[in-house]
């Protein structure tokens, strides 16, 4: 079994290499794209806060790992009020996170190593210390525009006006702010320090046209939209009790930032944030209905987030995936995630439990994972995060008794590297406490034991790049309440995935994802406290599995390698080396 193993991942990546070389433009199609936040990654100069430096120190990391994708979040130049998302200005860098020098050294050694680099793009909204802003508030000619403004609603006693309308802030309140220089109203859907740009005026779309393009000369691979479905507002201004998200113009000027980039530079792609929308706008990301115009290639999709739970049973899941899948544009590719910086942890929200199970979902369903910092080694969040120590504006806006139960900092505490001082990530005070189970829970510790999340993590990235997890269709059923099950097939090889999300002991008939597999199958790979291992034999239709136990089961049509077979791989080997 570990011979035809180790020749299995060796054709794979033969194979993956010879198709990377020929499809140059459409890597990311088949990409892991891990995310990083700088602040919390590595640190370099022992401040405290992580830095581009500190991605530097760590991209062998990444290569050794099997990432092929970094989403950095945002470094540039900010007045730090939300995570760096008040950008003051798009095309310096803070000077937090290092200078514009280390950002070139960061884009030429990722090139070196074949690392694509995505940038997070935030064209919702800038500081209010931006120079665009604070232009726009003294009604300069050029910037009077660039930003949403209203007089408000006049009051018979002539004092202040009323807000325009009932329009509420994400962050809590009113997303109106009164502008006494400019005697009116800005509008900010986020923080008040944030105030939203008026995508409607043509010199904010040139001026953020050339944002991109910056960019994309000095390296990026890609943008993450963020914010997208908030892009336009109703013009009229109407009174609601929810403003309208993802409006015409924003598929629209989706399409224009296609364009863009096309005829800018080949291989370039767009992720748009599309949180919380329902399924059709979300489709609606990719192509316009009749699918003459093409849009974002990997709209994300947060289903797996939003509508699953700790306490959700299979037939929920296999809801939500086939409803997602069902819903593709023909030819579009599918992409999950399970965590990002504005969420809990998913070790956290579905169960520490359930990471390995639900990592082995994330990475061979069909198409794109997104990978968020900390999750291949099950990074929980930190939830005693003293209010002396928040730094989420979220959580900071909110009750000093609740704040807690609003803050995205419990998700966002520095990378646990290993058990020295601060979990390896600085020798200074992080800007963020370190969460205390570093002690046991690190990458360091994981690697060098036997079975773990981290050494899971990095088999699922090598049989990712398998041609039946990049081709193979998907059969999944719910084999009982608690067990989702599902096949992946591709040229007569195929793969049994079953999943286990309770804490029962459960017995299934896994032949009915695919009648090939018989009373003899292999154990390919299973979740790091199962008691199977690698090349255990199994019989799907009387599969056993422990609590929250996770397994991958392989068939291939030549379950005999001939030594005239063996001779022809030797061959192309040595072709190809």
């Amino acid at each position: 079994m570990e011979l035809l193993k180790s020749l299995f991942i060796l054709f794979t990546f033969i194979a993956i290499a010879v198709h990377s070389q020929l499809t140059d433009e459409s890597w990311w199609k088949t990409a892991n794209i891990y995310q990083i936040s700088p602040l919390s990654f590595k640190d370099s100069d022992d401040d405290g806060k992580g830095d581009i430096k500190g991605i530097i120190s760590k991209l062998d990391y990444f290569v050794e790992t099997g990432i092929n994708v970094l989403l950095i979040t945002p470094f540039f130049e900010t007045n730090m009020v939300d995570f760096a998302y008040d950008v003051t200005n798009y095309v310096k860098v803070d000077e937090t996170f290092g200078t514009m020098s280390d950002i070139e050294e960061l884009f030429a050694k990722a090139k070196e190593k074949n690392l694509r680099i995505i940038l997070d793009f935030v064209p919702n909204h800038t500081s209010n210390r931006h120079e665009w802003f604070l232009n726009s508030e003294i009604s300069v000619s050029e910037y009077e525009n660039f930003y949403v403004w209203h007089d408000g609603i006049p009051q018979k006693n002539d004092g202040q006006p009323l807000p325009p309308n009932n329009w509420t802030s994400e962050y809590g309140g009113s997303s109106w702010k009164w502008n006494a220089m400019r005697e009116a109203y800005y509008y900010h859907k986020f923080a008040e320090a944030q105030p939203d740009l008026n995508l409607r005026e043509e010199k904010v779309i040139q001026k953020l046209n050339e944002v991109l393009k910056f960019w994309i000369d000095k390296g990026a691979d890609g943008f993450r939209i963020n914010a997208v479905s908030q892009l336009f507002e109703d013009a009229a201004f109407l009174e609601k009790s929810d403003i309208e998200i993802n409006l015409p113009q924003t598929y629209e000027l989706i399409e224009r930032w296609r364009a863009l980039i096309d005829e800018y530079s080949s291989g370039k792609v767009l992720i748009p944030q599309v949180w919380n929308s329902p399924i059709a706008d979300l489709m609606r990301y990719y192509q316009n209905d009749d699918g003459s115009k093409q849009r974002a290639q990997i709209p994300m999709n947060f289903m797996l987030i939003n509508e699953l739970t700790a306490t959700s049973n299979a037939s929920e899941f296999k809801r939500v995936i086939e409803s997602y899948t069902s819903a593709l544009p023909e030819g579009a590719i599918a992409n999950w995630l399970l965590g990002s910086h504005d969420h809990n942890r998913v070790a956290s929200r579905m169960g520490k439990e359930k990471i390995d199970g639900l990592m082995i979902l994330l990475q061979t369903l069909p198409g794109i994972s997104f990978n968020f910092y900390g999750d291949e080694i099950g990074m929980e969040d930190y939830m005693d995060i003293s209010w002396e120590d928040t730094m989420d504006i979220q959580a900071c806006n909110a009750d000093q008794n609740d704040f807690k139960r609003f803050s995205r900092d419990v998700a966002r505490t520095p990378f646990q590297w290993d058990n020295s001082t601060n979990a390896g990530f600085s020798s200074g005070k992080p800007w963020l406490p370190v969460n205390p189970s570093y002690i046991e829970n690190n990458l360091d510790a994981q690697i060098k034991t036997n079975r773990s999340h981290y050494k899971l993590f990095k088999e699922l990235l090598v049989l990712r790049k398998n041609e039946t997890f990049i081709k193979g269709d998907l059969n999944i059923q719910a084999l009982n309440t608690n067990v989702l099950g599902y096949s992946r097939s591709y040229n007569g090889n195929s793969f049994i995935i079953a999943i286990n999300l309770n804490n029962t002991h459960e017995t299934v008939d896994a032949s009915v994802l695919n009648v090939k597999f018989g009373d003899e199958s292999e154990i390919y790979l299973a979740s790091s406290d199962s008691s199977y291992n690698s090349g255990d034999i199994v019989n799907v239709k009387n599969l056993h599995l422990m609590p929250y136990d996770a397994v991958i089961i392989k068939y291939s049509s030549a379950t005999k390698i001939t030594l005239s077979l063996l001779t022809a791989m030797m061959m192309i080997v040595k072709i190809f080396l």
